[in-house]
């Protein structure tokens, strides 16, 4: 299993997300910028692009998920029906990258 150090702890992409969002925007740079170098970690694979998108970085995110398209990422067939990706479903950028998953 992947591990990163966020502050103090050693977690999981996916724990780090969760603590992300438990923090509800609430972060000190140091906080911003230890999320900010996990999302950028190719190994964080999907789970970087919803860090970037909570942290407020859309353009970011959608840049992951175009590496991640690049790379035949399976997680991708999700990002239509996972409803963590359901506040972008409204965002034509995203929606294109929906629609490339299934043309490949």
């Amino acid at each position: 299993v992947l591990n990163q150090a966020v502050g103090s702890i050693s977690v999981t992409p996916w724990v780090a997300y969760a603590q992300l969002r438990e923090k509800d925007g609430n972060l000190s740079e140091t906080e911003r910028a230890r999320f900010v170098d996990l999302a950028g970690r190719t190994e964080t694979g999907m789970v970087g692009a919803l860090i970037y998108l909570e942290l407020g970085q859309l353009d970011r995110a959608l840049e992951v998920l175009d590496e991640r398209l690049a790379v035949d990422d399976p997680d991708l067939m999700w990002l239509g029906v996972d409803p963590e990706w359901a506040p972008l479903r409204e965002n034509q950028q995203f929606m294109r990258r929906v629609v490339r998953v299934f043309e490949t």
